[in-house]
C-alpha cells in the first residue's frame, strides 16, 4: 500500500472525501494521524530503526511579557528566554484569558488569544523537548539526569485530550512521558514533541535513546510513496490506528462512530506481535544538556 492510498481510505471518513479537497491545516493534521500510528506500529512491533542517544534540557518556567491580539494566535516577545528554540510545543496561560494554550512556534499560539489586545503577561512551562518530524519513537526509558542518581519515567498510556480538556496541569517533578505529534498550522509539517507531566518548575535534564526512521510528509499525501509495512498491516493496524488519531484532531465527519473507532483501534494495537529485525545500530552521542 502507498501512503496516497492509506491517505485516500482515512480522508472518505472526513467532511472531504478527497485529498484534492482538504485544506491545509487538515492534510497536517491527516499527516500527523499516519505518522503516529507509524510510531505505533514501530515501538510494538521492534522494527529496525537508527538509535541516536539524545539529552534535553527542560528549564525552569517563567514570566515573560508578550504581546497579544484578540481572536489572534500571533504572540510577541518583549525579551524571549535564550530556550525558546527548544521550547516549542510547551503548555502555557496568558494574563487575560484563562485558558490552557500552546507554544507552536516563536510567535504563534495555537488557539487565538481571547483577553484584550495589548500586553500581557505570558507563564511558560517547559514541558516538552522537540525531537523532530522523522522521529518514530523514544526507544528506551527516559531517565531524568541528577548529579548523583537518575530517574526512570514510564511512557505515559493517559490519552493526550484527556489531559487537555481536564485541565490537569499539574506542576513538580515529572514521573511520566509521552512522544506527542504537533500540528503547527498551514503550510507547516507536523513534528514531535517528548512530553513530561507534571509540567516542571525546576531545571530538568532529560535522557533517552531516539529512534528516527520512515516519517510521512505533507508531499507523501499526493505521491505513491511505499509504506515500509506489509498490505495486511496498513489495511488491518495502521488505518484504525490512524483514524483514531484523525478523530483526537478533529478530522473525521460528524456523524462517525467514535466509540467503534476507539474500539478498532485498540484491537490493532492488541494484534501487533514483535517481529525478528535487524540489531538497534548504535551511533554517537547526539545533543547536549541544552537541547539538540
Amino acid at each position: 500500500m502507498t501512503s496516497q492510498q492509506l491517505a485516500s481510505m482515512i480522508v472518505r471518513r472526513t467532511t472531504w472525501k478527497t485529498l484534492s479537497q482538504l485544506p491545509m491545516a487538515d492534510a497536517n493534521a491527516l499527516c500527523a494521524s499516519i505518522n503516529q500510528a507509524l510510531q505505533v506500529w514501530f515501538e510494538k512491533a521492534n522494527a529496525t530503526h537508527t538509535a541516536l542517544q539524545q539529552s534535553a534540557q527542560l528549564h525552569t518556567s517563567g514570566q515573560y511579557e508578550v504581546s497579544v491580539t484578540t481572536g489572534s494566535t500571533a504572540v510577541a516577545f518583549t525579551a524571549p528566554p535564550p530556550w525558546l528554540s527548544t521550547g516549542i510545543g510547551s503548555t502555557l496561560q496568558i494574563s487575560g484569558d484563562g485558558r490552557w494554550n500552546r507554544l507552536m512556534s516563536a510567535g504563534t499560539l495555537l488557539h487565538p488569544y481571547a483577553g484584550a489586545s495589548g500586553t500581557a503577561m505570558m507563564t511558560l512551562y517547559h514541558d516538552c523537548a522537540p525531537l523532530g518530524s522523522d522521529t518514530i519513537s523514544v526507544c528506551s526509558h527516559v531517565k531524568i539526569l541528577r548529579s548523583s542518581s537518575e530517574i526512570d519515567l514510564p511512557n505515559w498510556e493517559i490519552p493526550t485530550w484527556w489531559l487537555w480538556e481536564g485541565n490537569n496541569h499539574r506542576t513538580g517533578s515529572p514521573d511520566r512521558y509521552q512522544v506527542e505529534p504537533l500540528n503547527p498550522g498551514c503550510n507547516s509539517t507536523p513534528f514531535f514533541v517528548l512530553r513530561v507531566w507534571p509540567m516542571p518548575v525546576a531545571d530538568v535534564t532529560l535522557a533517552y535513546r531516539l529512534a528516527r526512521h520512515f516519517s510521512l510528509t505533507l508531499a507523501d499525501l499526493q505521491t505513491a510513496r511505499a509504506l515500509p509495512v506489509p498490505e495486511d498491516v496498513a489495511s488491518g493496524i495502521l488505518l484504525p490506528i490512524a483514524l483514531d488519531r484523525a478523530a483526537g484532531q478533529a478530522l473525521l465527519a460528524r456523524d462517525t462512530d467514535f466509540k467503534r473507532v476507539a474500539e478498532d483501534s485498540a484491537a490493532a494495537v492488541a494484534r501487533i506481535s514483535p517481529r525478528t529485525m535487524a540489531p538497534t545500530t548504535d551511533v554517537q552521542w547526539m545533543g547536549t544538556c541544552y537541547g539538540f
